[in-house]
């Protein structure tokens, strides 16, 4: 290292401060404590000299380190006498301020022997070194325990040219220091420096600055200077005597480069931390980065501004590392917020204890099963807020979960609830405490004793049901093919139903070798597809029948089937005989139909031969009561009527049983065609007048819509209109006009796809147990020799089988003492109207 003595000469006279003479303002003139300190040091006693005696590169560099405002030291001459800033203070502790002046080895102790070679190789001409993580011990300025510090530390060389201009010498080793911060850096307050106008010294400081700094000369700000620690930073670009926006042109727009501006038009600094960019950082291509920001305005002799040092400290590491602390901390209140929400939504009470037993938690559903408000129990001790609970079970599972550090499990009568609880104790590693789990299993205790009950008396009914149970077990081949099957478990009625002795544990093919081969192929396809199936199914080896059930059991790994089975043999024996019966009531019936086809013929037969002498009668009589054979007397008149009435009503009679004859024996035709209700019901009400007037009764047609019509045989529905109204006046009693209206009522009205007659009498009414009988034939409400209504019964089912031939139907419904109504049901014509 070259000498730091220079001729006084070349720096003028030293005064006892440190000043030099001639009027040149002091090195260590202005404000601060270590320039206080330096103007009243005894520089010349110290290897280095008066101060007047320093060299110009060495001055300048002790002026621009006691402005940065971060920690740096210049260690000058051959011991490395220490000179630092202020802000170097904080890393000597109670070093400061005996260090000043001072050789290295005592300001760096225990770290020196590492960082002397450093030092010396600089010295020596080698390249600028930064040392991370660099250990040694501070002491505080207050006295307080001594503690090892951790220090990032940058070395570079202050450099000054040789006299005879054949290279320069290194005068000093600048000392940048700055402390470790566990996953962030510090925040590093960049050299701000002041530029004096010897421009060759700045450049050789500048260049050689440890962190990222450029002079930019105005007005247009190209960049003059640069440090090499910037250009690694922008990645090994050439940026001298380009502009901000030539240099960085990734962040034009960005607000950073428009600075440059206002700083040279206000003349004031402009500073700004963590400054996000999108920035080409370190030759990477484009990223995120954030930088500490410092533009400063450098100014010359007379104050104008002649450029503006850019200070531009990368901070990205440490801003995406509290970036990442602070997600962090957001997840981690998110994950506490959702736990929270969990607890407070779970069915489980729980509450947590610290480490003395008191609460730090409880959720709604504790404070509803204790019907304790949880904020008076946060912060208690549980056994002081619940002391019933002291020497329970619960208190002492809690202390062994508590003492023991293990999770226990438990469950036991709450003597606080008088329920049931179950209960899961777990420690906290974190607290010293417990989180606590319990349930209200009251309903499911009630439960299991029922089941327990439930399964004894199943254990009952299963040794007691009268069908038959087994599982099976199945072998299949090597094909999958089963082959037989094991029975390994049986009911009690199980050899009752089987015929099977001591079957318990025995392959089937060894009971029986012969049996059906369908039995195995049912109970392979049960235990390997798990579709239970429902069968009956004879073994002819054991002579039986069987309804079967069966159905998969257990792991379908152990291809077990269960089987529920009765013994069917008896009813099959029985189907066997009910089929023999069976094909003997079919020929039974065929000869019936027979016979009943015979009876037809014969009715048919027979009503004619009865209406030629009852139509015979009928002449004479006429003839008779017309005085044709001569004259007759009152009383024979009367006797002829009577004749006349016995013989219309034989002849009636016969007539039904004609028409019934005729629809049972299927040769009625019908031809149908649409038939206006209206007309059809004035025709027949014409008809059936006569009788009702007779008999003191109004036959009233009411709403018979004109366009609806009916597909329907005119004649066979004239028959049954007349029929229904004939009835209608013959079981209604005008005596009782008093009481109910003796009246008959008709009207139609359309019933969705049907057309509907309806017939309402008032006279004696129908019994319900009388409804479906009426339309049977030779069928009257009244039986018996002393009946008061005449007929052969036969009116109603011949009108419901003709409704039933036309495609209709013919109903009643009736009130006994009130009436009946008649409702006839046929298709609706193919003209209706769609207003119908």
């Amino acid at each position: 290292m070259a000498a730091t003595r220079a001729s006084q000469s070349s720096a003028g006279t030293v005064s006892a401060g440190g000043a030099t003479a001639g009027g040149t303002a002091g090195l260590f003139d202005g404000a601060g404590e270590v320039r206080s300190l330096g103007r009243a040091h005894a520089w010349a006693s110290t290897p280095l000299g008066a101060v007047g005696s320093w060299s110009p590169t060495l001055r300048t560099a002790v002026r621009l380190m006691l402005d940065a405002p971060v920690a740096m030291c210049l260690h000058v001459g051959p011991e490395f006498v220490a000179i630092y800033n202020d802000a170097y203070r904080a890393v000597l502790g109670c070093r400061h301020p005996a260090a000043l002046g001072a050789p290295a080895a005592t300001l760096w102790d225990g770290a020196w022997p590492e960082l002397r070679a450093q030092f010396v190789g600089i010295v020596a001409g080698g390249p600028a070194v930064e040392l991370r993580d660099v250990q040694f011990v501070r002491v505080p300025r207050e006295g307080a325990v001594a503690a090892d510090l951790t220090v990032h530390v940058a070395l570079s060389a202050v450099r000054e040219e040789r006299a005879d201009g054949t290279g320069c010498d290194v005068i000093a080793v600048l000392a940048h220091v700055s402390e470790a911060i566990s996953r962030e850096r510090a925040e590093v307050e960049r050299l701000i420096v002041i530029l004096d106008t010897e421009r060759q010294q700045m450049r050789a400081l500048i260049e050689r600055m440890p962190v990222p700094v450029a002079f930019h000369r105005s007005p247009d700000h190209r960049i003059e200077i640069v440090s090499e620690a910037l250009i690694k930073l922008s990645g090994g670009r050439d940026l001298t005597g380009l502009t901000p926006a030539e240099a960085y042109p990734e962040i034009v727009g960005q607000g950073i480069l428009e600075r440059y501006d206002e700083v040279l038009a206000s003349g004031l600094p402009w500073i700004s931390r963590e400054t996000f960019a999108r920035f080409d950082r370190r030759g990477l291509g484009l990223q995120d980065a954030w930088f500490d920001l410092r533009y400063e305005p450098v100014r010359n002799a007379d104050g104008g501004i002649i450029g503006i040092l850019n200070f531009s400290v990368d901070v990205t590491e440490q801003v995406v590392a509290r970036l990442g602390v602070e997600r962090l901390l957001r997840e981690s209140e998110a994950a506490r917020a959702q736990v929270t929400s969990t607890l407070e939504s779970i069915a489980d009470a729980f509450y947590a204890l610290d480490a003395n037993y008191c609460f730090t938690y409880v959720n709604r559903m504790a404070e509803q099963l204790w019907g304790v408000a949880r904020d008076t129990l946060l912060g208690r001790n549980i056994w002081a807020a619940f002391p019933t609970g002291v020497g329970t079970e619960v208190h002492a599972r809690m202390d062994e979960a508590m003492h023991e550090r293990r999770p226990v499990h438990f469950e036991a009568k709450s003597q606080l609830l008088d329920r049931w609880v179950d209960v899961s104790f777990y420690p906290d590693d974190a607290s010293g405490g417990l989180a606590c789990y319990f349930r209200d299993v009251t309903q499911r205790q009630l439960a299991e004793e029922k089941l327990l009950e439930s399964q004894e008396r199943y254990l009952a009914l299963f040794n007691a049901i009268d069908q038959g149970f087994c599982t099976l077990e199945m072998k299949f081949d090597e094909a999958g093919t089963p082959i037989d099957y094991r029975i390994i478990e049986v009911s009690p009625s199980f050899e009752r139903q089987t015929g099977i002795v001591d079957g318990l544990g025995r392959w089937m093919r060894d009971i029986a070798p012969d049996q059906e081969s369908h039995w195995y192929e049912r109970y392979g396809r049960v235990a390997t597809t798990g579709v239970p199936e429902r069968f009956e199914a004879n073994s002819t080896p054991l002579d039986r029948w069987w309804s079967v059930y069966a159905f998969r059991v257990g792991d379908p790994s152990l291809r077990r089937v269960g089987v529920l089975f009765h013994d069917i043999s008896q009813r099959k024996h029985a189907e066997v005989e009910r089929e023999r019966l069976l094909q003997v009531t079919v020929a039974a019936r065929a000869e019936a139909e027979n016979a009943n086809r015979a009876k037809g013929e014969f009715l048919t037969v027979m009503s004619h031969e009865l209406r030629t002498p009852l139509n015979a009668i009928g002449g004479y009589a006429e003839l008779m009561q017309l005085g044709i054979r001569g004259p007759v007397t009152r009383e024979q008149l009367d006797d002829l009527a009577r004749i006349q009435h016995s013989q219309q009503h034989l002849l009636g009679l016969v007539n039904e049983v004609l028409n019934y004859a005729k629809l049972e024996s299927g040769s009625v035709t019908f031809e149908l065609r649409d038939v206006a209700v209206h007309e059809s019901v004035l025709a027949a009400e014409a008809l059936v007048s006569p009788q009702a007037h007779a008999r003191g009764l109004t036959i009233c047609v009411g709403e018979c819509p004109s366009h609806l019509t009916v597909r329907a045989d005119p004649e066979k529905l004239m028959q049954v209109l007349i029929n229904l109204l004939a009835n209608a006046v013959k079981f209604t009693d005008a005596v009782q006009a008093g009481v109910l209206p003796a009246r008959i009522d008709v009207w139609c009205e359309a019933k969705g796809a049907f057309g509907a007659y309806r017939v309402r009498d008032s006279g004696i009414g129908i019994p319900a147990d009388k409804l479906a009988s009426i339309f049977e034939p030779f069928t009257q409400v009244t039986s018996g020799l002393t009946r008061p209504h005449d007929g052969a019964g036969l009116g109603l089912a011949i009108s419901r089988d003709l409704a039933r031939g036309m495609g209709g139907d013919l109903t009643v419904t009736s009130q006994v003492g009130e009436g009946s109504i008649f409702t006839v049901t046929l298709p609706l014509g193919q003209d209706l109207e769609t207003a119908v």
